[in-house]
């Protein structure tokens, strides 16, 4: 029986770790990856923040979102969409590793300006999925 009790405390301890470690790693995840752009942001350069990274075909899924996302970037994420800064668009390149549920790379970019190109793949839409 004592043997029992030790096993569920182990257990309700270990998931209180978890949920403080989890909780904190999610804030450093977005605290890290920032970048201010005072000037247009093209998508040459998303297309090639994507290609610096060792993606998985099939299993890293590509994406960006950018204000007002919030509800949409939290479904598809588990994380909250990053608070906006005056004057600037929010904009967040990352991508989604099916296999685990959970983002394996973000970035963070508050842009004055997007490039038409960047403008025309978003339309009316605040949360892309690239292929």
């Amino acid at each position: 029986m004592k043997t029992l009790a030790f096993i569920i405390g182990a257990a309700a301890i270990g998931g209180v770790a978890y949920y403080f470690w989890k909780k904190n790693n999610a804030e450093r995840f977005w605290t890290n990856n920032v970048k201010t752009i005072d000037g247009t942001l093209n998508f040459d350069d998303i297309v090639g923040y994507f290609k610096s990274k060792d993606l998985v075909q099939g299993r890293d899924i590509p994406f960006m979102s950018k204000d007002g996302a919030s509800e949409q970037f939290f479904k598809k994420t588990h994380k909250k969409f990053p608070e906006g800064k005056d004057g600037y668009i929010t904009l967040v390149l990352g991508v989604y590793d099916e296999s685990v549920d959970n983002i394996k790379y973000a970035q963070i970019l508050y842009v004055k300006h997007l490039d038409e190109k960047t403008k025309e793949i978003f339309g009316e839409e605040e949360l892309v999925v690239l292929s």
